[in-house]
């Protein structure tokens, strides 16, 4: 009986907790005078709270697409603000970086600033600047990081001109990077003279032939943080170049020594196991 009594109080606290932290993160996303003014359609929208939870981590993408859905989320301001994202991740400052640049221009934003970058204890945190009519959507954030490999820890709106995003990589990815396994063989085109892969995990043989006569190769070796393992780099003319591919590495960059755009009219490659 009494074991019974003690795991219905445990049980009854944790709902209470689970609640409470529901109802922050809801009261944080749409600011106090909305949450004060919609307080009982609030609670009604947010009542069967267990379901806005994963394995007991708040569903963030969940929380704002009800919110956003039920006309709760205020996105536009009455003139253009300097507004502000801020972004977390235990990642090197050039893949966040990078990640976030190619995200934004995703959405349209072409023309913004990195206002502070810092990297500390492992972390790196960017703050992302630009002028707007809108709040980006942290809907369409979510969405666009989700799609480079990012999962959220948290969202946070710090106040009506910025967020702030802390997330973790769940599997890193290039956006414009060529998926390539064992046994592939791939005729790439890039007008750019530059050619990104991404392997996963597994080790072999690449042979890589342009279609130039001027070809001097520089292939850069990345891990899955962007961090180079290693630059193999040739200073004579060749067509082709045979190299071994270690489990650690994540993404490969292919280019000229020289000049880029001598490599433009395409390269073939082939991966192979050992």
């Amino acid at each position: 009986m009494i074991l019974r009594i003690f795991f219905v109080v445990i049980v009854f606290v944790q709902n209470c907790f689970t609640n409470d932290f529901l109802f922050d993160r809801v009261r944080n996303f749409v600011g106090d005078e909305v949450f004060k003014i919609n307080k009982n359609f609030i609670e009604k929208l947010f009542s069967q709270q267990q379901i806005f939870f994963r394995d007991g981590v708040l569903d963030n993408k969940k929380v704002l697409e009800t919110l956003k859905n039920n006309g709760l989320m205020s996105l536009k301001f009455n003139s253009p603000k300097d507004v502000s994202i801020v972004f977390s991740s235990h990642t090197s400052p050039i893949f966040l970086l990078r990640s976030v640049n190619n995200a934004l221009a995703s959405m349209g934003y072409s023309y913004f600033e990195v206002k502070k970058a810092e990297y500390e204890n492992n972390i790196s945190k960017i703050i992302f600047s630009f002028t707007s009519e809108y709040m980006i959507d942290p809907l369409i954030v979510i969405e666009e990081m989700n799609k480079r490999g990012f999962i959220f820890n948290k969202v946070k709106r710090i106040n009506m001109q910025a967020w702030e995003y802390d997330v973790d990589i769940l599997d890193s990815k290039i956006a414009n990077a060529k998926s390539i396994e064992i046994g592939d063989s791939l005729d790439l085109k890039e007008v750019s003279g530059e050619y990104w892969l991404q392997i996963f995990e597994i080790s072999g043989n690449m042979n890589i032939t342009a279609n130039s006569i001027d070809w001097k190769p520089k292939i850069i070796f990345f891990d899955k943080n962007l961090h180079i393992i290693d630059i193999l780099k040739k200073e004579e003319v060749m067509t082709n170049i045979a190299f071994n591919v270690l489990k650690d590495v994540r993404f490969i960059l292919i280019s000229d020594a020289q000049n880029p755009i001598n490599i433009k009219n395409g390269i073939k490659v082939i991966f192979s196991g050992f």
